[in-house]
Formats: structure tokens, C-alpha cells, sequence
């Protein structure tokens, strides 16, 4: 590792970062639905919205980091991405819930291809 740039650190920060906060949704889903008294179905829903959020984001996460550059929009990503996580502990039904994962989703998207940029 001799040699490794102030960025190289950064971005493998980052990296370790985004890992921890999708580890942290992932450990906390057998949580959310006894806390919300949710269907194995209706947790399903939730997670699924996550993804759809994430893929549709990622569509969209090249533009803006040829537009921004890749360094801006990791540092905003990687900022609002706890406060959307933080949305999910916030949740307290179905829809809310959805809607949080919606948004750690599309966050979570543009996160991952911004930083691999």
C-alpha cells in the first residue's frame, strides 16, 4: 500500500463507509418488521423499492457526475446517505418505511457509481 494517494484513502473510506450503512439497513430489517408488525411480504416490498431506487438512480449518476464531477457528488452522496438511513429508523408504517427506502435507494445509487467513477 506504499505509495497510496490522499484520494486513494478517501475513496476506500468511502467504500468502508457505504458498506457499513447498507450493513446496518440489512441487520436492522428483522427489527423494523416486528417493530412494525410488517408481513414477510410487505418487508419484501420495502427491500425491493430499495433496489428499484438504487437502479433507477444509477441511470441517471453518470450525468451527474460528468456534469459535477464524480469528487462533488460522492461528497454529497456520501453525506446525505446516513440522513436517509436515518429516515428508515424513523418510519413508522408501511408507506413511510417505503418512502425512506426509496430515498436510501436513489442515494445509495448514485453513491455506488459515483465512487467507482
Amino acid at each position: 500500500m506504499a505509495g497510496r494517494t490522499r484520494a486513494g484513502w478517501a475513496i476506500t473510506a468511502v467504500f468502508g463507509a457505504n458498506g457499513l450503512l447498507i450493513a446496518t439497513m440489512a441487520a436492522r430489517a428483522p427489527s423494523v418488521k416486528v417493530d412494525l408488525g410488517l408481513t414477510a411480504g410487505q418487508l419484501g416490498v420495502t427491500t425491493a423499492a430499495f433496489g428499484v431506487a438504487a437502479v433507477l438512480a444509477m441511470q441517471g449518476a453518470g450525468g451527474l457526475a460528468a456534469q459535477f464531477g464524480s469528487r462533488r457528488v460522492v461528497r454529497s452522496t456520501v453525506t446525505l446517505l446516513p440522513v436517509a438511513l436515518l429516515g428508515t429508523a424513523l418510519a413508522d408504517d408501511l408507506l413511510g418505511l417505503c418512502a425512506a427506502f426509496l430515498v436510501f435507494g436513489a442515494v445509495h445509487g448514485l453513491l455506488d457509481v459515483a465512487m467507482n467513477a
